[in-house]
């Protein structure tokens, strides 16, 4: 085990970051995994990476494999739109990156396309995994152990509502032993300015007061996907430094909780 006290952990934005489009930001990220030592993942992350990079890899050969030509293909993912086509479009690149594909031959380059994506569905989550010394597990989270899976030529990612028939989970029993530091973060949240506020940090305010009144963190009701940024600020609490770009909501989800965050400068690093 590592010594958490040295170790940077990484947010799960930090992985985007290693395929993304942009050259500068894509080597930054890179240079991070590499020189920020002893380093980890929170299984959270894990979730995550599971429910958007290899979700939306997995839709990217649905639509690939759906479609007549390359342009039909192109049209599918850009029809996504928001964040899902930025990131199908990001893993495009990257495997259209490694092969001249014979685009005027569509069975060929749909083949192509479909081999490579296939591999990469298969190798990611052991990828995300080996590319820090530890993954870093508070909560014992089952969702997190469960591997994408290929079935009858069909992969499958998916995310079941958690429950006390499909989970194993400790997260409950956690949450509970920090209520004190919970309460912490309520009282810094009301003393926020409305500017400072976001979505994400009103969600958590509202999760916890509920969490504070039952005695019982809501975990049956898709609690932990609304609130990804306090489960992984809670690991955050034992290491050196956390690094992220979501300098939002950990700009001040550190300092009511108490830890080191240090921003992944995407705009500064992005091509001009």
């Amino acid at each position: 085990m590592i010594d958490q006290k040295a170790a940077t952990l990484f947010d799960t934005d930090m992985h985007i970051h290693r395929i993304s489009c942009d050259r500068n930001v894509r080597h930054a990220a890179e240079q991070e995994f590499l020189s920020s030592k002893p380093s980890a993942i929170c299984s959270f992350s894990l979730l995550e990476l599971k429910g958007n990079y290899i979700q939306d890899l997995i839709l990217l050969r649905n639509k690939t494999g759906a479609s007549d030509d390359f342009e039909s293909m192109a049209s599918r993912i850009m029809n996504s739109g928001g964040r899902r086509c930025m990131l199908m479009l990001s893993q495009l690149i990257r495997i259209i990156g490694k092969d001249v594909l014979p685009v005027y031959d569509w069975d060929k380059t749909q083949n192509i396309l479909l081999t490579h994506i296939d591999a990469q569905i298969a190798i990611s989550w052991n990828e995300f995994k080996g590319s820090v010394d530890e993954v870093v597990d508070l909560f014992n989270c089952t969702r997190a152990k469960e591997e994408p899976s290929l079935l009858k030529n069909s992969w499958k990612a998916s995310i079941p509502r958690c429950n006390i028939n499909n989970c194993q989970c400790t997260i409950n029993s956690n949450i509970i032993s920090r209520l004190p530091l919970l309460k912490q973060y309520l009282t810094f949240y009301e003393g926020l300015e409305s500017s400072s506020k976001t979505n994400e940090l009103d969600t958590i305010a509202d999760i916890i007061s509920k969490t504070v009144y039952a005695n019982k963190f809501p975990w049956t009701e898709g609690a932990c996907r609304k609130v990804g940024d306090l489960l992984i600020a809670l690991h955050a609490i034992d290491f050196k430094e956390f690094l992220s770009s979501n300098y939002k909501e950990h700009s001040q989800l550190s300092k009511a909780l108490n830890y080191e965050f240090r921003k992944f400068d995407v705009a500064s690093i992005r091509l001009k």
